[in-house]
């Protein structure tokens, strides 16, 4: 530590019996507020990339895979006409 002294009389100011136990509590406190903010922004980064991801499945639709929306012989299914007519 660069100024035990000062550490220690800022530790009895408040309440901690040395200054080095004042530093640990600060890092660890510290250290707690970084991973609040790291897991607010990780959590905010999924929402939109949910959002994103909705977003072009829902204006670039696909049919599912091994599905055609086309008729094998190239005429688009039509399962109101006649049977002779499909």
């Amino acid at each position: 530590m660069w100024l035990p002294d000062h550490a220690n009389d800022l530790a009895h100011l408040v309440g901690v019996g040395r200054g080095a136990d004042l530093v640990l509590y600060c890092w660890i406190l510290i250290s707690l507020i970084v991973a609040l903010n790291l897991h607010i922004v990780a959590r905010s980064n999924l929402r939109l990339i949910t959002e994103l991801a909705r977003y072009i499945a829902l204006s670039e639709p696909r049919p599912p895979c091994g599905m055609s929306p086309r008729h094998p012989a190239g005429r688009t299914f039509d399962a109101g006409a006649p049977p002779g007519e499909r």
